[in-house]
């Protein structure tokens, strides 16, 4: 005997069960029989509960009525242009029906019963109509009118999609001064949708509005600060209109801003920009946004490891160059910068300073009094950018700072207790001091005088031993012309240089002219050291000589000055020096002052001489370097602490292109035009290397 065997498939949307009765055997007049018995002994009130055999019904779960499934009936048509109306008629499903149209619709709907009119837009145009019963089930067609035929074409049914979150994480940067906007855009499920940050999610790091759009905070409603917990995650839940609703979340991952971590030097003032010298390695690294990175270099500022971030800037100067990095999410971060080279450097009594090749200046040392001329008396360690630019060169005095600018003026900065700054204020420039062709101020010292390019010296400052050489001992806060007598002033001048308190002019000739301070000979007029008249301060030039026979010093290329000697590198290469010589500066190999030049001891072939307080240096024709004098705080650069009457050689020092003397520090720029090497006293971090121990070798100095 055949048996009925039913059957459940349970639709969960609309709470609807699906109950299938199949023959499970037997013959068919078998199966007739007992079903015709069946139907003869069923009540109507237990009719509710009956499944016709082989058919399939659709059975309201809560109520037990027999239902049909959810459809719209409905065709193509052609509508009557004066109404544009168009009926939509449903079946099945459980009354009552409500219509509603998809998000940006074009044309209306309303109800007629259990009918819905929709009204086609005057222009034509797509609309969604979803039909809902009174249990949540639901139908949607699409209604596509045109204008021309006032037509409706509709489409198949539209079976609502999964609801869909693409993408479902996404990574947002959030800082104090930044914020990102990011706009979700689920599909799929029944619109409109709901969006809600979970609650367990952290609060202060970003909202969300009802269209979808979340931004991070830049400071919360609650004022905390977003950067206090980033990498966090937030939680955003995404619900449709759908009875019961879909959900789906998404995750917002907070991270902090994208940025370079690197050992360059940024400038206080953001209208300067970074500076990096040539051929220096700079190893970038990235943090914030989304990893991994890539990193780039912009065309000709050198080479850049696109994975690791290392970076070989080029053999030659750049004006404009940066380095970028871009995140997973294509953000990206970037750092711009001058790639330079050294034009010059100087030194003062405790602070250093070099000219780069693009006008700008870095000082380093003791700032007591502003001499850095960074913008605070904070001393500096290491090299820390000037507020200046276009400047031609530089020169340093004990306590005061001067630079020589494009346009031929002059501006000076530091202490001015003795009017050394030319003006009144800070940063001065001196109102009649124009036409400039080169500065000079002492090391050491309080006094300042400026080349002109008419070949006349213009000096300013203390001038209590005549060391101004205007033919008085008053000080001069603003430049005056140095004068050889009350009708004739210094001319065919080349070059000058500045001691602690004496002057002195090369001229075109080769001679030299010196005035100012001598109590130990130093201005090289004729005589002994039981003459008096030759210890004479002189406050107009005279000229120096070149031995007791009153022969005048000729041939010289080029003098310097030290706290109380002076040097003169003469035309064939050899050196000559006068004045104190209580440690050997003299380089002579005696400790004895003489007022008439003297020849340095083993010296040939020199290229340039540098003279600091009481120690003289020369560069020789093989780049190397050899110093004499006090060798105390390891001024000498040999090691040691010791004095030395003779030139010594600086310990690991070649390739030298410059070098500077200071008080009691000497520095050198070599000929790859970045890296400069100081040693000596370094109490005031006058060398540049970051601390404040003194170097009786040579460092590098850290930019």
């Amino acid at each position: 005997m055949n048996k009925k065997c039913p059957i459940f498939f349970v639709l969960s949307a609309t709470l609807f069960s699906v109950l299938i009765l199949v023959n499970c055997g037997g013959s068919p007049s078998n199966t007739e029989s007992t079903l015709a018995s069946q139907e003869n002994t069923i009540s109507e009130g237990e009719r509710k509960d009956t499944i016709i055999v082989d058919e399939i019904v659709i059975v309201d779960q809560n109520e037990g009525d027999i239902v049909s499934p959810l459809s719209v009936n409905s065709e193509n048509v052609v509508l009557d242009s004066s109404t544009r109306e168009y009926p939509i008629s449903v079946s099945g499903g459980m009354r009552p029906y409500t219509f509603s149209l998809g998000s940006s619709p074009k044309g209306s709907i309303a109800m007629d019963g259990d009918r819905g009119i929709y009204t086609a837009p005057l222009a034509g145009g797509n609309d969604t109509v979803t039909v809902r019963d009174s249990k949540g089930a639901s139908v949607t067609v699409r209604i596509s009118s045109q204008n021309s035929q006032t037509q409706i074409i509709l489409d198949d049914l539209v079976t609502p999609s999964p609801l869909v979150m693409n993408p479902s994480q996404v990574t947002l940067v959030s800082g104090r001064y930044l914020t990102e906007f990011f706009q979700f855009n689920p599909s799929g499920g029944t619109t409109p949708y709901t969006f809600s940050i979970s609650s367990s999610s952290p609060l202060h790091l970003g909202s969300i509005d009802a269209k979808g759009g979340f931004r991070s905070y830049t400071r919360s409603p609650n004022g905390m600060d977003p950067t206090s917990d980033l990498d966090s995650s937030v939680a955003l839940i995404i619900r449709d209109s759908a009875n019961p609703p879909a959900s789906v979340t998404a995750t917002i991952h907070i991270v902090a801003p994208l940025t370079l971590k690197h050992t360059i030097s940024i400038p206080q003032r953001e209208t300067i920009r970074p500076i990096v010298m040539v051929n220096s390695v700079i190893h970038f690294l990235a943090s914030g946004g989304h990893a991994p990175y890539q990193f780039s270099v912009s065309q000709g500022a050198g080479t850049i490891d696109i994975n690791t971030g290392v970076f070989r800037a080029s053999q030659t100067p750049v004006q404009d160059a940066f380095v970028s990095v871009k995140d997973q999410d294509d953000r990206q971060y970037k750092i711009s910068f001058h790639i330079v080279k050294i034009q010059e450097i100087q030194l003062g009594y405790l602070h250093s300073c070099a000219l780069l090749n693009n006008g700008t200046v870095k000082c380093w040392g003791w700032n007591q009094y502003g001499q850095l001329g960074i913008g605070n008396t904070i001393n500096s360690l290491t090299p820390a950018q000037v507020i200046t630019s276009n400047v031609k060169q530089i020169q340093l005095g004990s306590l005061h700072s001067c630079a020589l600018l494009n346009d031929g003026t002059v501006k000076c900065w530091g202490n001015n207790t003795h009017g050394q700054l030319g003006s009144n204020g800070e940063m001065g420039v001196s109102p009649n001091l124009t036409q400039v062709k080169e500065i000079q101020v002492a090391s050491g010292s309080n006094h300042s005088c400026a080349l002109l390019n008419d070949e006349t010296v213009k000096c300013w400052g203390e001038n209590n031993y005549g060391q101004l050489g205007d033919g008085t001992t008053i000080n001069r806060f603003e430049p005056v012309l140095v004068k050889l007598s009350d009708k004739e002033f210094l001319n065919n001048v080349k070059e000058i240089q500045l001691g602690t308190a004496h002057s002195c002019a090369l001229l075109n000739d080769g001679t030299v002219k010196c005035w100012g301070y001598n109590r130990y000979g130093q201005l090289g007029i004729v005589g002994s050291a039981a003459n008096s008249a030759a210890l004479v301060n002189s406050s107009t030039p005279v000229s120096v000589k070149a031995d007791i026979n009153n022969m005048i010093l000729s041939n010289v290329k080029e003098i310097q000055l030290g706290a109380d000697h002076s040097c003169a590198l003469l035309n064939d290469g050899t050196v000559k020096c006068w004045g104190r010589n209580y440690s050997g500066q003299l380089g002579n190999g005696t400790t004895s002052d003489s007022l008439t030049p003297v020849p340095v001891t083993g010296l040939s072939n020199i290229q340039k001489i540098r003279v600091g307080s009481d120690f003289s240096c020369a560069l020789l024709s093989d780049n190397t370097v050899k110093c004499w004098g006090t060798g105390a705080r390891g001024r000498l650069g040999n090691g040691s602490m010791g004095n030395s009457s003779t030139p010594i050689p600086v310990t690991g020092l070649s390739d030298v292109k410059e070098i500077q003397l200071g008080t009691a520090h000497s520095c050198a720029l070599l000929n790859d035009d970045t890296t400069v090497k100081c040693w000596g006293l370094n109490d005031q971090g006058q060398l540049g290397n970051g601390n404040n121990s003194d170097r009786s070798t040579p460092s590098d100095i850290q930019w």
